[in-house]
């Protein structure tokens, strides 16, 4: 170890590449899933939104705690770099959450108040659909003011077809008029 040491003060662009392939590995064995505290921010629609066009899922996070856990993380938004070292922390409860989750976004993407849940369910890997066990989790489902009558049809009948999705409201964005921002209208009235 002390080679090691040795060797990255002498080149520290290899204690560089060796953190990296560190996160690299420990990034392939977890899964991050980003979510939101506001659905009403039109720059959110716009980036994650498909420009009004998509829909926007609204949960309740205390009913299904199988998915969102013990360790949702709202988002830090720096305005410098963190400090961080890997080799010191390691191990620290901080660990995963500065490596993950601290780090990732500057000041300027305050707006979107981003929260996060880490996966490591023992089945790798992590990407791909994240499946909610509690279907009373969903509790809105809020279609962008560009989506099309057809989609939110598709998405009403899907939903309609399956089991336990009664209780889900389902509303269509609409622009403010007299300021910037999103307001919804509820569709579908039961």
């Amino acid at each position: 170890m002390q080679a090691n040491i040795k060797k990255w003060i002498e080149q520290p662009e290899l204690l560089y590449q060796k953190a990296k392939n560190i996160n690299n590995r420990l990034a392939k064995n977890l899964g991050v899933c980003c979510f939101s505290e506001k659905d009403d921010i039109v720059l959110m629609w716009s980036h994650y939104g498909n420009k009004h066009q998509g829909l926007c899922l609204s949960f309740d996070i205390e009913e299904d705690k199988s998915l969102f856990g013990e360790f949702p993380f709202a988002v830090e938004y720096p305005s410098t770099y963190p400090q961080f070292n890997a080799i010191r922390e390691k191990g620290t409860g901080d660990y995963l959450k500065r490596l993950f989750l601290y780090a990732t976004k500057s000041i300027e993407w305050s707006y979107e108040k981003e929260v996060r849940i880490i996966r490591n369910d023992g089945n790798p890997p992590f990407r791909g659909a994240v499946v909610f066990a509690k279907k009373k989790a969903l509790k809105a489902i809020k279609f962008g003011y560009q989506s099309t009558s057809d989609d939110r049809n598709l998405v009403k009948n899907v939903l309609n077809g399956a089991t336990g999705y009664d209780h889900v409201r389902f509303y269509l964005a609409k622009l403010k008029h007299l300021n910037f921002g999103i307001e919804y209208e509820e569709i579908f009235q039961k």
